[in-house]
Order: C-alpha cells, then structure tokens, then sequence
C-alpha cells in the first residue's frame, strides 16, 4: 500500500498529476523555480478552497441567520475569554481590515448579537462582546463545526495532524516575512 491510500486515506486528485506538469512547463521557462514550490503552493490553494466549500455544505449558517464572516466573528468572540475582544484584534485574528471588522460589528449589533462596550481604561479602544442571543447562535452552529473539522481531519493519524501543523506554522512564518507591514 503506497503513501497515498488506505484506511481513512484519500487518493491523490488528478489535479496533482496537472499541478506537476504545470511546475514542469513553469520550471522550463523560469529555470530557478522550484517544482516543489510551486505544486506546495497550489496543492495549499486546492486545499483551502475545498476546505471551505465543503465547510459551507456541512456547516448550517442559514439555521442561525449567519453567513461565514458573521460566524467567523462569532466564533471568535465565543471561544475567547468573556466573550470579547478589541475590535483591532479581532481584525488581527480574522486578517480582515478593521473597517470589515467595524461593517461587521455594526450588521452583529444591529441583529442583537453582539455589542460595542468601550474599554474603561483606554477610550480609544472598543471591544466587541456577545450577547446572550449571540451566544446562542454560536452554540448552534458550533457542533457542526466541530464535527467539520473533526471528520474532514480524520483522514491523517494524531501524528500527522501534529507534524502539518508544525509545517503549516513554518509556510506561514514564510509568509509574514514576505508581507512587511501586516500584523
């Protein structure tokens, strides 16, 4: 049994014959480019791209009024301490500007499930907390959420969900070296 079969494994995607090839033609004409790269690159893309779709079927947004950037933020404020956040860290966490962070806010308010409550220490600061409604939603969409990330990781043993964290971790320091500016 090779590396890409067995129990609770997938087999490769045809587009990963395709991303080689198209490596190969890119290498032939940037001869410096790095094959591997370049298939890391698009195998990440695929990744998160059918991450997300499949995450939209499984997960219920609709159920609780929310669409995945209202859940995004909600989610966010539920798993942190009192359920609240400054709006420039939940920008930060979401890597989303703090503008979409104040349209969102605004939308999360205006549905009664979240509120601004100004920091007693610092009046530039806000911080985004959920209400008790916002609370709800969270709990009812968040075990299907779970159970997403639960089934769609049980193709990789314990050991390799460690070790492509572990490698995740390290693409992204890559990445924030190479964006100067971003948090």
């Amino acid at each position: 049994m090779d590396n890409n079969t067995g129990p609770g494994r997938f087999p490769l995607q045809g587009s990963d014959e395709l991303a080689a090839k198209l490596a190969d033609r890119l290498q032939d004409t940037f001869p410096w480019l790095e094959v591997e790269s370049v298939q890391l690159h698009l195998a990440l893309g695929r990744a998160f791209h059918n991450s997300i779709r499949a995450l939209e079927r499984y997960v219920s947004y609709d159920r609780a009024g929310l669409n995945r950037s209202k859940w995004n933020f909600l989610a966010l404020l539920f798993l942190t301490p009192n359920h609240q956040l400054t709006v420039g860290a939940i920008a930060r966490e979401l890597a989303i500007s703090p503008a979409s962070v104040t349209r969102i806010l605004d939308t999360l308010e205006g549905e009664g499930l979240a509120v601004r409550v100004p920091s007693a220490d610092d009046r530039r600061i806000t911080y985004a907390h959920l209400t008790d409604s916002g609370l709800a939603h969270a709990k009812t969409v968040l075990p299907d959420f779970l159970r997403f990330i639960q089934d769609v990781g049980s193709c990789l043993t314990r050991e390799e969900k460690v070790e492509l964290t572990r490698l995740l971790g390290m693409y992204q320091l890559g990445t924030v070296a190479l964006s100067p500016g971003d948090p």
